[in-house]
């Protein structure tokens, strides 16, 4: 698989931070231009690339898996 564009890269960095996985406001905070629907369909087609899905998939397991300890350590293992 291919490596992020620089662009790409900090599309992700505002959309799993700052933007709170609003694609729209990570593009624009990505650099892209554009009106507000401008944005909104970069920010789509950005998350369905394959690499950067790929990217969110995998911090959203890590942060499934962090909540799922999380949970475990407060509520105790239920058998």
């Amino acid at each position: 698989m291919r490596a992020l564009t620089a662009k790409q890269q900090r599309f992700l960095d505002a959309y799993l931070g700052p933007a709170r996985y609003n694609a729209t406001e990570a593009a624009r905070m990505a650099g892209y231009t554009g009106n507000r629907v401008t944005l909104a369909q970069i920010g789509s087609k950005t998350c369905r690339t394959p690499q950067v899905a790929e990217a969110i998939e995998a911090d959203l397991e890590r942060y499934r898996a962090e909540m799922m300890a999380a949970m475990m350590v407060r509520y105790g293992r239920k058998t």
